[in-house]
């Protein structure tokens, strides 16, 4: 355990200077928008109208894209840090720190052989999609763990692991299950495809009845967790879950400018996933060999040498489906869905421990057949250390590189920006942005993200949500025009200031 220990702490630590507000992506501004509105007492609100078509009557408006659960934990833990990105930092160091103990815990209740929860913890502390995970202002660090942690309290508690005896009867683990599940949820919706997973691990009983009323235990406990969360969605929306998340199942197959920028509402995308099923499954196609090629040797396990074990581990797994189910189950789900849509490697950080446990299975039966051929110790030790040492080659970019590259103009802008829009508006006044997140954050101000629409329309938008200024790139001034009718800018956009070091326009909103 203190090998884990070091190799969990070392890699973090290594990581955690490059953690800083001016690298923060724009999915981490958002949470920490969303962590101020609570502590201000506006429930989970959002002071950004992102994007057009969502067009809220007011802002701060309810957040219909993003979970509670991190935004929640941040607030509460702001008044004890004294500083909401800390406290979000925190939250998902504190959440990385603990995972691969949580693989080694799971492995050991799967496998007795302890090799195997060795391994996949030595892997899950060197996965470079958990050490990045750990040091960003992102949920997924938090997600992962709590959704591990309802694997192991629906895993049995006793027997031997390959026999995967349950108890007579159901558990109060059984309950604790559904509690850390219910809150997974309330970090990432994206646990909804894990449910499969849990079931299974549920479902495994001497008994019908048995298997009912560990289903049931762990039923209960999820709807503890998220009655809250139901609650609010019905008082506001009328209904139980309400999001608008499922809109950018379109992203990657519309036009993305008109597809944030104007006030229609897209389609169904899965109505259209069905009338475009060829091209869809060519995308998912292409993704997968992407996510194979790349994503799942580099991002997620750290070396191509790691798919060796993981290939080995995974044959074995399917042969023992009982035991192994769950952790082929809902890789194998995540990546049916998130393929065929927009992803990046992160979407599959809480995916990560089940593929080291898996290759921790594949690297214990490969160690254990060198040894049954007679190979000196010092060749086991040699190979255990190889893998480890290849699948710590975490490339130093990440640590020192901004967490968000392809923004980072934006980012600069609205911060150094912000100054100016706090002495010119006020705090009810609203500033159009492109990356509503960064605006929004740094100048304590409602952002909006940009209304392409006929005069009329865009102007009633500005007069609605307060629109005092307008900060768009310079360098895509012309590319704004060319979308409004008759190529200009609309006239209620009168230049202010520019600045050019970080590519922004700066204009007055003026509506009629």
């Amino acid at each position: 355990m203190l090998a884990i220990a070091a190799v969990t702490i070392l890699l973090r630590v290594w990581f955690l200077p490059g953690a800083r507000e001016d690298r923060i992506t724009p999915d981490g501004a958002r949470f920490l928008n969303l962590a101020r509105c609570i502590s201000r007492g506006e429930g989970f609100s959002t002071p950004e109208a992102w994007p057009a078509w969502l067009n809220p009557a007011r802002l701060p408006a309810p957040e219909t894209f993003k979970e509670p659960g991190y935004p929640y934990a941040i607030a509460a833990l702001t008044p004890i840090v004294r500083d909401p990105f800390r406290a979000a930092l925190w939250i998902s160091l504190l959440a990385g720190l603990l995972l691969p103990f949580v693989v080694h815990a799971l492995g050991r209740r799967l496998e007795p052989d302890p090799w195997v929860a060795w391994l996949a913890a030595m892997f899950a502390a060197a996965s470079p999609v958990l050490i990045e995970q750990s040091v960003y202002v992102m949920a997924e660090s938090l997600f992962a763990l709590l959704l591990l942690l309802s694997f192991l309290a629906a895993a049995p508690t006793s027997g031997d692991g390959r026999r995967f005896d349950q108890p007579p009867a159901a558990r109060p683990a059984d309950f604790v299950a559904g509690i850390f599940f219910g809150l997974s949820f309330l970090v990432r919706g994206q646990a909804l495809l894990a449910a499969p997973a849990l079931v299974g691990l549920l479902w495994n009983a001497p008994a019908g009845r048995v298997r009912l009323r560990r289903l049931g235990a762990a039923a209960a406990g999820t709807l503890i967790a998220v009655a809250p969360f139901i609650a609010r969605n019905l008082r506001i929306f009328g209904s139980a879950f309400h999001s608008e998340v499922a809109a950018f199942g379109l992203w990657p197959y519309a036009d993305q400018f008109q597809f944030t920028h104007s006030l229609a509402r897209p389609p169904s995308a899965v109505g259209y996933a069905l009338a475009h099923l060829p091209r869809v499954a060519r995308y998912a196609a292409h993704g997968l060999w992407r996510f194979a090629r790349y994503s799942l040797p580099h991002d997620l396990l750290g070396h191509p040498s790691w798919l060796v074990p993981l290939a080995i581990g995974g044959v074995v797994a399917l042969r023992r489906p009982r035991v192994w189910g769950f952790a082929l189950g809902y890789p194998a789900l995540t990546m049916a869905f998130i393929l065929g849509v927009y992803w990046v490697a992160r979407y599959f950080a809480s995916v990560a421990p089940l593929l080291c446990l898996i290759a921790g299975l594949g690297a214990a039966l490969l160690l254990h057949s060198i040894a049954r051929a007679g190979a000196p110790r010092w060749v086991q030790d040699v190979v255990v250390v190889a893998l480890l040492l290849l699948g710590s080659r975490v490339p130093v970019s990440h640590a020192v590189g901004p967490a968000a590259p392809d923004f980072m103009p934006e980012l600069s802008g609205a911060r150094h920006q912000a100054a100016f829009l706090r002495a010119h508006t006020r705090p009810d006044q609203a500033v159009m942005a492109e990356a509503t997140s960064y605006w929004a954050w740094f100048s304590d101000r409602p952002a909006v993200h940009p209304v392409v629409a006929d005069s009329a329309s865009f102007e009633e938008v500005m007069r609605r949500l307060n629109v005092r200024y307008a900060a768009l790139p310079t360098s895509r001034l012309a590319e704004f025009a060319a979308r409004y009718p008759g190529g200009r800018l609309p006239s209620a956009l009168v230049f202010d200031h520019v600045d050019p070091a970080d590519d922004v326009t700066v204009f007055e909103v003026r509506p009629r």
